[in-house]
């Protein structure tokens, strides 16, 4: 009996410790004006932007207590998007906790951050003279604008549809125009086309300038954890854990926790769609816990490998993601836009702002300097 005794009070001293724990937060309201200021002022800035128009598309979405995630099909860059993400969150000094949750392997992912800061690149297929995609208007193309200050005169249309190659461009002395493009009341038309540039081969010496141009320039107190783990061995729990850990003994706040990615972490519950939603549902309380911003990625279904652009019934597993998140984007291509080297990328589902599935913005990508975001219309 004095047993029993010992372990009831036992478990109401865990009760009450608790219940003092989970009201840390909790608050008079009429008696804290200032939270309702932060509400609309430091909690709506975006933790990190990025230009042009998919900044207009995204950067409303990068705050604290936000969840992020992409939806695209098998191989379309998921890892290569979230890395340059990674990347822009640290160049805005924030801390950034970025979980490898098996998809590649550690070397591959050591390997996709090398690229991204050396500009450089370790496949001889992605090495020396290459081409990438740069601003053009369909006016210039078309050869339809009179304007003076033209850079072209000709165009490359081959009929309505049809474009010359860029070894036909360049025979004809074809070049690329923007020269209109930010003027007020232009007829300026974005359009896409390429150029050729020279990738070099990345070594040790220009791995070693990179770290030291980071250190100096780009990280100040903040700095970049990186978590590899084996597909399927990590939960939300585990993601947790080690954002505590990392707290306690390093004194580092991730600002950023980019997730790589939803689908490959170890799961709980009974069936398939109950694992999902317990997974996503966590992960959603974490940005919200720790303040945070967290962005990941999941797979779309194979109904998206023939639409132009993915919608909402492109999930896969099971439509109860989406209810977690703050936003959903899909990533988009189509066999012209891997030759044309660009990616659409359209709002699937938001919680704020002005829901639209038809709008999309077209990034150009450069993936042989780790590029997954150049630039954009």
């Amino acid at each position: 009996a004095k047993r029993d005794d010992l372990d009831n009070a036992k478990l109401e001293l865990d009760k009450y410790r608790g219940i003092q724990k989970s009201a840390i937060d909790d608050f008079f309201f009429f008696e804290k004006k200032e939270e309702m200021f932060n509400a609309f002022n430091e909690n709506l800035q975006p933790l990190f932007t990025l230009p042009g128009a998919i900044g207009s598309l995204l950067n409303r979405h990068f705050i604290r207590a936000g969840f992020v995630t992409f939806f695209g099909r098998e191989k379309i860059g998921k890892s290569w998007l979230l890395t340059d993400l990674a990347m822009r969150a640290l160049r805005r000094y924030n801390n950034v906790a970025y979980f490898e949750m098996g998809d590649s392997s550690k070397s591959q992912m050591e390997r996709r951050m090398g690229v991204y800061l050396t500009k450089s690149n370790y496949d001889n297929e992605n090495i020396g003279n290459q081409i990438r995609p740069v601003m053009d208007c369909q006016l210039n193309q078309m050869n339809t604008c009179a304007l003076p200050i033209r850079s072209s005169k000709v165009g490359i249309m081959i009929n309505e549809n049809e474009r010359m190659s860029y070894e036909q461009g360049e025979e004809i002395g074809y070049n690329p125009c923007v020269a209109c493009a930010h003027r007020k009341k232009s007829s300026y038309k974005p359009a896409t086309w390429v150029v050729q540039h020279f990738v070099e081969e990345i070594n040790n010496s220009k791995i070693t300038k990179a770290f030291e141009l980071w250190n100096k320039h780009v990280l100040k107190r903040n700095r970049l954890m990186v978590s590899f783990n084996p597909t399927h061995t990590v939960s939300y729990m585990d993601v947790r854990n080690k954002l505590l850990y990392w707290r306690d003994e390093y004194n580092f706040h991730a600002d950023v926790v980019i997730i790589d990615y939803m689908d490959i972490m170890h799961m709980h519950g009974k069936d398939e769609r109950e694992q999902i939603n317990k997974t996503w549902a966590a992960i959603r309380s974490l940005s919200i816990e720790f303040n945070n911003l967290v962005i990941s990625a999941s797979q779309a279904d194979a109904a998206s490998y023939t639409k132009f652009l993915i919608g909402p019934e492109n999930f896969s597993g099971s439509k109860t993601k989406l209810a977690h998140v703050t936003a959903t984007f899909g990533l988009n291509k189509t066999p012209e836009d891997e030759n044309r080297m660009v990616m659409r990328i359209n709002a699937i589902n938001k919680r704020e702002g002005k829901k639209s599935k038809s709008r999309y913005v077209t990034v150009l990508q450069n993936l042989d300097q780790g590029r997954a975001i150049d630039e954009s219309y």
